[in-house]
């Protein structure tokens, strides 16, 4: 061989070494070069879930992204339309989408099929409908990090006062009067009285007639999801009616009208449960340990699930996690969403979604024995609604619970009166649709 064909052998050679990025002789690799470091902003409803620790993990896992975490009051993302998370440079947040989702939330939200579909790992025991409810005209723009069920509680004190058992899980709306009648006791007539108890807690200008109207098979409109007509009047719905305001003209076991709210005028019922004075309600899971309530109960509820009636129902409001379109980093805010998918503990104050998670011994560890049982036993089809009662529902809402607390008030029949609401409603109903 030539020397100048050894020559160009060699060259050759070197240029495959730089190309290669090692040198010549022993090996020496370049270093990686260090990610550019980024700041995250999350935000989520102040105490719905305590993510400092996870975000320490986070950063241990992923040293390059820090996570600021921001704290809103409820209503101020999605009820502000997303302006004052925009104000503060929010990348990703914790919220309810609103049912139904507006449509012009597309052009605010980062939407994250292609991610999922691409990320192997994703959850395939997440509960019935969850991922849909996240979903804005077929497209995923939520990933949900916990539902609120609503569920039934009772003050166990007031059983062991009448020396009661208290009902079991397995219980139908026959038993839930049963167990009102036994701890009712109103004919102290002193609510400082320690004995005094009404049986159930409900006021018919709430939510309780309406849930107990889908117990007995009924509902406010033909189709929750995709309402085409009102069906106030509906035969199911008399006989809800006609059971809920018999729990105050036959068995005295709810408060009088008006009765809470001249006691305590502010939050009324909340106000009865935080000094003892209720033996069964209707809340949502998020309630345990006095966080709706204001401050802990002197009593000790226990949740349940709802009572069977003609139907099984239960129905949920859905908390999701989203990424806002403006962010400069959607790529970290998914890595820091798919995270807390991970994190059963990221459901705060919810329940997780995950049927791993639900079943898993740190959710188990984490929560009270009765919130695990209700959990558990979550039936396989629950109602997913949004947290507030949608712009065109309220007045159908409003005028159902119009019409039901005139039956309670002796005002008029059930029948009669949900005609005259039924009425009113196809007007309403005709006007907004």
């Amino acid at each position: 061989m030539s020397s100048r064909t050894h020559k160009r052998g060699c060259l050759a050679a070197l240029l495959l070494c730089v190309m290669l990025l090692v040198g010549c002789g022993a090996a020496t690799i370049l270093p990686t070069p260090t990610p550019e470091p980024v700041e995250l902003t999350f935000a989520a409803r102040r105490g719905v879930a305590d993510y400092a620790p996870l975000a320490e993990q986070f950063h241990r896992l992923y040293p390059n992204i820090t996570v600021k975490l921001v704290a809103y009051q409820q209503g101020q993302s999605f009820g502000g339309g997303l302006q004052n998370l925009k104000t503060l440079g929010v990348d990703a947040f914790r919220d309810t989408m609103p049912y139904p989702a507006d449509p012009r939330l597309k052009g605010e939200l980062f939407p994250l099929d292609e991610w999922i579909a691409a990320n192997k790992a994703f959850p395939t025991d997440i509960l019935n409908g969850v991922m849909d409810a996240l979903k804005i005209d077929g497209t995923q723009f939520g990933v949900p990090a916990g539902i609120n069920p609503v569920v039934a509680y009772y003050d166990s004190k007031r059983f062991s006062a009448v020396k009661v058992p208290p009902p079991s899980p397995n219980w139908t709306l026959s038993d839930f009067l049963q167990a009102a009648i036994a701890v009712n006791n109103q004919e102290v007539k002193q609510l400082e009285n320690a004995n005094f108890t009404y049986g159930f807690c409900s006021e018919a200008t709430g939510i309780d007639p309406v849930i107990i109207t889908y117990l007995f098979g009924g509902q406010l409109v033909d189709n929750l999801l995709n309402p085409t007509r009102p069906t106030l009047d509906a035969a199911a719905n008399i006989r809800a009616v006609q059971w809920y305001a018999s729990l105050r003209s036959q068995y005295g076991i709810t408060p009088a009208p008006d009765e809470l709210r001249q006691i305590f005028r502010s939050s009324s019922i909340n106000d009865a449960i935080v000094l003892g004075r209720c033996g069964l309600w209707i809340g949502f899971y998020a309630d345990m340990g006095g966080r709706a309530w204001g401050r802990k109960p002197v009593g000790e509820p226990v949740m349940m699930p709802l009572p069977r009636g003609q139907v099984t129902f239960t129905a949920a409001s859905v908390d999701g996690y989203y990424i806002l379109r403006q962010s400069k980093h959607p790529e970290q805010a998914w890595k820091w969403l798919s995270f807390l998918m991970e994190h059963e503990e990221a459901a705060g104050v919810y329940m997780p979604v995950q049927r791993s998670q639900i079943n898993s011994e740190a959710f188990a560890s984490r929560v009270s024995a009765d919130a695990v049982r209700v959990a558990r036993g979550l039936p396989p089809q629950v109602l997913l609604v949004g947290a507030t009662i949608p712009q065109g529902m309220q007045s159908l809402f409003a005028t159902y619970v119009q019409a039901v607390d005139q039956v309670v008030r002796g005002q008029a029949e059930a029948k009669a009166a949900l005609s005259s609401a039924q009425a009113r409603a196809v007007m309403l109903f005709t006007s907004t649709h």
